[in-house]
């Protein structure tokens, strides 16, 4: 592997009760760790936050929006989390199994006809579709990027002009890589999937039920599925190439698209 521009990160340390109250030798270590990789190209920026109970020890950011900008990033610039939006996701998906309106055992084609219609890898049709609780627990049988994605496949996923419902029509009609509930594949198509399924038994957009049912009860609303150009504007660029087998080409990160949350540290702040 060969990276070469790496997306900006957000780190977040919460110290147990026991540790010492003050970090000073520790936090001039982070935040020159953090100014180097800046420096040298690896991060392109990074928020932090180091805390302990109530406290906040440390509130560090550096960096730019964008590979070669000038425009410096603050406590409220939006970083694209990747997969760590899949436990947001999931918490949402609970959220509606909790007040009825969906149902973890049930195949989702009750929500998405699309999906009864699926082939196995043999071209044998399935005899059902996934349930939610398969693609929560990536054993739906969808396509994973662990294990050689066509590039058609590849464009369900990361192409940030689709919509989700544009993706997930996509992903309905590739095949499956195995049985539904027979084998674990990571994967990010299924989790596109969830958070359409979420949509249509909710009657809202996912961005709408991130908002109403997790980062509103939280108390911030930094939290963003939206790719609409005032998101745009605020959040943090970045790219990095891959040189490795069965692939070799250059990735866009820093786009929400497919359930990919956009977020900042600020929210984190708030006692």
């Amino acid at each position: 592997m060969r990276p070469v521009h790496c997306l900006a990160h957000g780190l977040v340390v919460m110290l147990p009760a026991f540790a010492c109250v003050t970090l000073a030798a520790q936090d001039v270590s982070l935040k020159a760790t953090l100014d180097e990789l800046v420096k040298n190209g690896s991060l392109v920026a990074a928020q932090a936050v180091v805390g302990r109970g109530d406290r906040i020890l440390l509130d560090y950011g550096v960096g730019v929006t964008n590979p070669g900008g000038d425009q410096k990033i603050d406590g409220e610039t939006l970083f694209c989390i990747g997969s760590c939006s899949k436990p947001f996701a999931s918490a949402v998906v609970m959220s509606l199994v909790e007040d009825g309106l969906l149902e973890l055992e049930q195949p989702i084609s009750r929500y998405r006809p699309a999906f009864k219609n699926l082939k196995l890898p043999n071209d044998k049709p399935s005899e059902r579709a996934p349930t939610m609780k398969e693609l929560l627990a990536h054993r739906a049988g969808i396509y994973s990027q662990k294990k050689r994605m066509t590039p058609r496949q590849e464009g369900w996923i990361r192409n940030f002009g689709l919509t989700l419902q544009e993706s997930v029509k996509g992903i309905a009609n590739e095949p499956l890589i195995s049985t539904p509930g027979s084998e674990y594949a990571y994967s990010g198509a299924g989790y596109c999937v969830v958070g359409r399924v979420a949509e249509v038994a909710s009657g809202k957009t996912f961005e709408q039920l991130l908002q109403s049912r997790i980062a509103a009860p939280l108390g911030g609303t930094s939290e963003s599925c939206t790719t609409s150009q005032v998101v745009a504007a605020f959040r943090v660029k970045g790219r990095f190439s891959l040189d490795v087998e069965g692939f070799c080409g250059a990735v866009p990160v820093g786009a929400a698209g497919c359930c990919g949350a956009l977020t900042s540290l600020g929210p984190l702040r708030a006692p």
